[in-house]
């Protein structure tokens, strides 16, 4: 398994970890009562370039479950987009209560026998600001978005796109599975809620 800090990258191997985690986040996992999952604790929806917008490509269910790179994971939701198409799950954060978002994103070990081959992009108000392609069957992303990044002009604004390059027939989705997405608070007096 090859380990990378702080650069995202092309993943062409079977099994990848790919880090930009950072110390904060690390920290805040004291402060469970602090933080909230994405989809709670943001207002998101969904686009994909075949133009169907309402959730039709994410799946959200309690329960699921997961393997990739051999360690089975829970899943909150995962991403599906087919072959020549993207999906693109934006989401509007409130970043006077959160500064970090935390995303841990996998490709399931079965996703080889699909033959899919996909990229993702992570953006922040409306730029692209991490790419990871060549994403095969294994891969695990491991990445932190800093909500209070000063490059941006809405560093709330964050989206997760999943483009499926190819798969073994038109039939078949790419799929990304979240196996975390948690958004914590880095300034824990001022984040506490009533």
């Amino acid at each position: 398994m090859a380990k990378f800090n702080l650069v995202p990258l092309v993943c062409l191997s079977s099994l990848c970890f790919i880090s930009s985690t950072g110390a904060s986040v690390q920290a805040q996992r004291g402060y469970p009562e602090l933080s909230a999952f994405l989809l709670d604790g943001a207002n998101c929806r969904t686009s994909t370039s075949h133009g169907n917008s309402n959730y039709n490509n994410i799946k959200v269910e309690e329960g699921m479950e997961v393997i990739v790179g051999r360690i089975l994971y829970p899943t909150p939701f995962l991403l599906f987009a087919w072959r020549e198409n993207y999906i693109s799950l934006a989401c509007d954060i409130n970043t006077e209560q959160f500064d970090v978002l935390q995303l841990q994103l996998g490709v399931a070990d079965d996703e080889v026998q699909r033959d899919s081959l996909m990229t993702v992009n992570i953006y922040q108000g409306g730029t692209i600001v991490q790419t990871y392609g060549g994403i095969e069957a294994g891969a695990v992303i491991d990445t932190t978005v800093d909500l209070s990044n000063a490059d941006v002009s809405r560093p709330g604004s964050v989206s997760i796109e999943l483009e499926c390059l190819s798969t073994r027939s038109s039939s078949i989705s790419c799929r990304l599975f979240a196996l975390e997405a948690q958004l914590f608070p880095t300034t824990i007096g001022s984040s506490q809620k009533p």
